[in-house]
């Protein structure tokens, strides 16, 4: 059974949708907790409270004109679909192990679909997903502190334009070989996003924005969509990054030792091998390793000694175009002296120049290496 519930609705007690078709018209005023366990029930008047909040099947459509945001202490999303126009505002746990979210519900296909305006779930305290395929879509999830996918059976799909943005300040974290599936997603990174488990490969199909940092700790973080880095840092820090397509550098700076599998296009960032204080190797890897560098990128060298795995290098699978600048260093106390050779970048061909090079340096441009030289 179904229909409409137009008076006002209040107390302290839990509230259970568990079949049928209902909509509420009047005020919504529950602090005891709202669970949603079968049928549906539409959310259309006046929302104050709604206490924790449980989805376990059928659908919860938080519909109300105008749009409000509405504010729970916790969300836990197992099955069916949580929808709606209105914005939810998560301050505690959101725990989502099955299930969809999204703004547009269409009754008649019981099925999501793209919205010109996202409706937004903003997990302020975090998020902790299952072991199973979770839909985002047409809908936008703000993670305001640490989201973990653990499992390794554990996927989230953006469709319809869906947007995941992982705030400053924030961590998304993979312990697992996860995936983020969807190529019409995007996921805006300005926290933190690492891969810390897991054997293999987790990989991202949305397109994939940095403007925080990004770290490959452990085994490989392969991006199938689009990679753009404006600001902020990728670190190959035990793991390996892989991309389909080049990846984009318009600002701060590719680190650390190990594989970057894929194009490298530098337009103005830093590539800098090692960390501050040890020097590494990048290896731009793969049948399209090729690394580009334009005159607003920087390539930045460290020297601690003439012999190999004591000063940086980049070695790149496919082909070096050079332009912009060279800046060189030294660590560990080391002096070199005149006529000291580095052999500091490799590739299967070396074409351009850097435009501007360290005082007291010379380059030399071979057809597989640039060797750089202490005056």
């Amino acid at each position: 059974m179904g229909g409409q519930i137009g008076g006002p609705g209040g107390g302290a007690g839990t509230v259970v949708f568990n079949s049928g078709a209902q909509t509420l018209m009047g005020t919504y005023n529950i602090t005891g907790g709202t669970e949603v366990t079968g049928g549906s029930v539409n959310f259309n008047g006046p929302l104050t409270n709604a206490g924790p909040l449980t989805v376990t099947a059928g659908l919860a459509n938080f519909v109300t004109v105008p749009v409000v945001t509405l504010t729970v202490p916790t969300l836990t999303l197992s099955g069916g679909t949580m929808a709606g126009t209105d914005n939810v505002t998560v301050s505690g746990s959101l725990t989502w192990t099955g299930g969809t979210m999204c703004t547009i519900f269409l009754p008649l296909t019981q099925t999501c679909t793209t919205s010109p305006t996202q409706a937004a779930t903003n997990a302020n305290g975090g998020i902790t997903f299952g072991a199973s395929a979770l839909v985002l879509d047409g809908r936008t999830l703000n993670n305001q502190q640490i989201a973990t996918m653990s499992s390794k059976r554990s996927s989230l799909t953006l469709m319809d334009s869906a947007v995941v943005n992982n705030s400053s300040g924030a961590t998304w974290n993979l312990p697992g070989d996860v995936e983020l599936d969807g190529p019409s997603g995007t996921f805006n990174n300005s926290g933190t996003f690492k891969k810390t488990g897991g054997n293999n490969a987790s990989t991202i199909q949305p397109a994939f924005v940095n403007n925080g940092t990004v770290q490959a700790n452990t085994a490989s973080v392969s991006f199938s969509g689009n990679f753009t880095q404006k600001a902020g840092s990728t670190s190959l820090s035990g793991g390996g990054v892989s991309v389909a397509t080049p990846a984009v550098f318009t600002g701060g700076s590719l680190s650390g030792k190990g594989s970057f599998t894929g194009a490298v296009s530098n337009v103005s960032a830093t590539v800098a091998p090692g960390t501050n204080g040890t020097v590494g190797k990048i290896f731009v890897s793969g049948s399209s390793g090729n690394y580009t560098q334009d005159a607003s990128g920087t390539f930045k060298v460290k020297i601690g000694g003439t012999s190999s795995g004591q000063f940086d290098v980049l070695s790149a699978n496919g082909a070096v175009k050079l332009n912009g600048s060279l800046a060189v260093s030294t660590i560990n106390g080391f002096s070199p002296q005149h006529g000291d050779t580095f052999t500091i970048m490799r590739g299967a061909s070396i074409a351009g120049a850097f435009s501007k090079i360290t005082s007291g340096w010379t380059v030399t441009y071979k057809a597989a290496s640039v060797v750089l030289t202490f005056q």
